[in-house]
């Protein structure tokens, strides 16, 4: 029989096993010339350790989600929904946008849908900076989860962030950094924002969806899908 790759495709690792045998007792016994054994024990191989990657790969446990990542994804979720009910579309930033200087209109989250990652934590002045974020001209308005450096799982929370324009309650943001450091945001940035701190994405996602409206048109029922 010859054993093309197609034949040993469907082959099981102890048939296999037992073909290289029989491949070895057949080149010393002279019915196989050497470089037709060697060719065919190459290709078995071969398809012996795809076998057996594949079996590794069927039975390993998959990776357990990150505290980090069901963050992202949740705060992706949030954005969906709110892009269902408001027009928070690049374009129409832009068009609200008109004669603020520099403007660049930022995307709801990051190209996979889920929220973006914070340069401070890129940099790892954070430990954890996850957020969604919108803004028209001068306005910004941003949902965080945030853990600072060196802090357990259980003091991190959610941050809804805005421009003093559009936020006018909640604490200085400047204010609730006072005790912090290295944490990577530019004073500058901080001392035109407000901030409101949540323990859970419920209320945090209600305080935001409040700025959002402020900021974004709505979607008429005909445009909701």
């Amino acid at each position: 029989m010859e054993w093309t790759d197609e034949r040993l495709e469907p082959l099981t690792s102890v048939e296999l096993k037992n073909l290289l045998n029989n491949v070895g007792t057949r080149r010393a016994a002279g019915r196989v010339s050497t470089e037709d054994a060697d060719d065919l024990c190459r290709r078995i191989e071969a398809r012996m350790s795809a076998v057996r990657k594949a079996r590794f790969h069927s039975t390993r446990p998959p990776r357990p989600m990150t505290f980090e990542k069901r963050v992202a994804i949740e705060l992706g979720g949030i954005a969906e929904a709110l892009a269902k009910r408001y027009d928070l579309s690049p374009a129409t930033a832009r068009n609200l946008s008109v004669g603020a200087k520099n403007f660049k209109a930022h995307n709801l989250t990051a190209k996979n849908g889920e929220a973006k990652t914070g340069g401070a934590m890129k940099e790892g002045k954070l430990a954890i900076d996850r957020y969604i974020s919108y803004r028209v001209g001068e306005s910004l308005v941003s949902l965080a989860f945030i853990l600072f450096k060196d802090e357990p799982e259980e003091n991190a929370r959610y941050y809804v962030i805005g421009t003093d324009d559009v936020m006018t309650e909640g604490q200085r943001f400047a204010e609730l950094l006072a005790d912090k450091t290295g944490y990577g945001w530019s004073p500058a940035f901080t001392a035109r924002m407000n901030v409101a701190c949540f323990e859970e994405s419920g209320l945090a996602t209600v305080a935001y969806e409040a700025l959002i409206a402020k900021l974004a048109p709505a979607l008429d029922a005909k445009q909701k899908i």
